[in-house]
């Protein structure tokens, strides 16, 4: 019988890695995919939005997904990594 969390079992992402994200791969996803050059990257990854349940404030990050069958499955930070996910 393991004794390992959940928690351990997914790696956790870096201050480093969130600073590199935050301030050049999410902008520049940004710019890219709504620009004409969008296809480019669009084919792997897609921006998602959503409004601050308190603030109002309009949020959008980019996101890698793929295709099952009809459906799409999008790869977002992991629900210990973030709080987009409290909006609800």
């Amino acid at each position: 019988m393991s004794s390992a969390s959940p928690s351990s079992a997914s790696p956790r992402i870096s201050d480093a890695q969130r600073t590199l994200e935050r301030r050049f791969s999410n902008p520049f996803l940004l710019r890219l995919l709504r620009s004409p050059a969008h296809f480019l990257a669009s084919r792997w990854v897609l921006l998602v939005s959503y409004v601050g349940r308190k603030s109002g404030i309009r949020y959008t990050f980019p996101a890698v997904y793929a295709a099952a069958g009809t459906d799409l499955v999008v790869v977002v930070t992991p629900k210990a990594d973030s709080n987009w996910w409290k909006n609800s």
